[in-house]
């Protein structure tokens, strides 16, 4: 799944995002590619200022379906 963050939420989520990790998003939209579509999949979460993210830990991650 693609993600947006927009600019003025970039540096809130910097330090809690990490390529490769597993994560529990809550409170996001989701949009519809108008232009740009990197994925097979034409949708894509945007971040609000109400989002939280929390990082799965290993074990827990490999009971999640993929």
């Amino acid at each position: 799944m693609f993600a947006n963050i927009g600019n003025k939420l970039v540096n809130k989520f910097k330090a809690e995002i990490r390529e490769d990790y597993v994560y529990i998003i809550k409170t996001f939209k989701v949009w519809e590619f108008e232009k740009y579509r990197p994925l097979k999949n034409n949708l894509k979460i945007h971040f609000l200022f109400g989002t939280t993210v929390k990082e799965v830990d290993e074990g827990e991650s490999k009971r999640l379906p993929l």
